[in-house]
């Protein structure tokens, strides 16, 4: 059993605050992997739908709701400024909300149900974001991004914005 001479707990306790704050710092060092398109920041209290309160609670039910969103994009790191009015496509049945994530754009849809989403989105072809025998006129490169009772279309983004993007609404359905 290992037994510590007293007068030797203060140089202990002072070594261990020096490797703390070591380790800090070694954790704030510069963050190579951070993309430069994006810089984290809150979203604006006065846009949000339905957390517009700071306090008031976003319920986490399992299935995706305007709130959730926002907060898995924030979390995220993204900054989603939300735009105005809702956004209509004419291959979906359900209007949507449009943010803006820096020079991209992000186009989400929130459905009653998964099999809903599922319904509306049977047709549409996932990689060119349209229905077959339509031509939809995107202004760059659309990716559609499905998850439980949620699409989302990016439009523009670099790889990495795209699979951060993804990553945020991909990974897992909010939890109660």
């Amino acid at each position: 059993m290992f037994r510590m001479d007293p007068r030797s707990a203060p140089r202990l306790a002072a070594t261990i605050s020096l490797l703390g704050l070591v380790a800090v710092a070694a954790g704030c060092g510069g963050d190579t992997d951070r993309p430069t398109d994006t810089v984290p920041v809150s979203i604006p209290p006065g846009a949000r739908q339905t957390a517009a309160d700071p306090g008031e609670e976003c319920p986490e039910i399992g299935m995706w709701r305007t709130c959730s969103v926002e907060k898995r994009l924030e979390r995220a790191g993204l900054v989603a400024r939300r735009q105005e009015g809702e956004i209509r496509h004419q291959f979906l049945a359900v209007p949507g909300l449009a943010y803006r994530l820096g020079p991209d754009e992000l186009h989400v849809f929130i459905y009653e149900s998964a099999a809903a989403r599922e319904r509306d989105l049977a047709g549409v072809d996932p990689v060119r974001v349209e229905r077959a025998g339509d031509s939809a006129d995107w202004p760059a490169r659309p990716t559609l991004i499905q998850s439980n009772n949620l699409a989302a279309i990016l439009i523009g983004g670099t790889a990495r914005q795209v699979e951060r993007v993804q990553d945020a609404l991909m990974a897992g359905l909010p939890q109660p």
